[in-house]
């Protein structure tokens, strides 16, 4: 593909260079054939929180203990992670529980794995890769963007199968699934997310945010916001 492909118009005289853009990223994201996928389901979760602080519950798994204890949090540990780098963007990962059984199994007898994880798209996109079952791979797609004022967020979020992966049965998981994950998006992340936001707007001068070493996806994420806009942190 010619390099001029790879450049997408914005607003006004603004160009968007991909293949720079993605970088080492390009790889990983081709991986998840994005373009051999078919629309299921979508739509639109608000919050009343800044869009980058509900973008901060995507990157980290220390919450689903406490805040997904009736469903993520019984599935997934809460202080494991795996995280991977490429610039501005990354992967993250958070393996689920029943990996404590293969620790008693030598390598060679366990199953194979279905691919999955959080894939962040510098600045605002996440594709989440999950199944229904072994064989039956879904991609849900999250991009966020500022309302009308800087405590308001809009989500647009949709669920893709497979294109060909048309079995009615199969689809309608694929509707659970959308279904399922905006429940929780919207009852339990970001409800914690408004909550928080409106205590943040009431700190008092000079008040600063730190973020921890189970946080280096949020870390990057800033830290990237940040040099975008002219404003580096250390």
């Amino acid at each position: 593909m010619e390099r001029a492909d790879l450049r997408h118009r914005q607003s006004g005289d603004q160009e968007i260079d991909v293949e720079a853009h993605l970088g080492t990223f390009a790889p990983e994201l081709a991986q998840l054939e994005i373009g051999n996928l078919a629309p299921v389901k979508k739509g639109v979760l608000e919050v009343k929180s800044n869009w980058k602080y509900a973008l901060d519950t995507y990157g980290e798994g220390y919450h689903f203990g406490s805040l997904h204890a009736g469903n993520i949090g019984m599935q997934f540990f809460s202080d494991v992670a795996i995280f991977d780098q490429f610039g501005r963007h990354h992967r993250v990962a958070f393996p689920p529980k029943i990996y404590n059984e293969l620790t008693q199994k030598p390598e060679s007898e366990w199953p194979a794995d279905e691919y999955g994880g959080i894939h962040f798209l510098f600045p605002n996109t996440i594709f989440f890769i999950g199944s229904v079952e072994a064989g039956k791979r879904f991609t849900q797609i999250f991009r966020l963007f500022p309302g009308d004022t800087p405590g308001e967020t809009r989500t647009q979020f949709a669920i893709f199968a497979p294109k060909g992966k048309d079995d009615p049965a199969f689809i309608e998981q694929v509707i659970a699934a959308y279904d399922g994950t905006a429940w929780v998006v919207m009852n339990e992340d970001y409800k914690v997310s408004a909550e928080g936001w409106a205590s943040l707007s009431h700190v008092p001068k000079g008040f600063k945010v730190y973020y921890g070493k189970n946080e280096i996806a949020l870390q990057n994420l800033h830290r990237g916001i940040a040099e975008a806009i002219g404003e580096p942190v250390p």
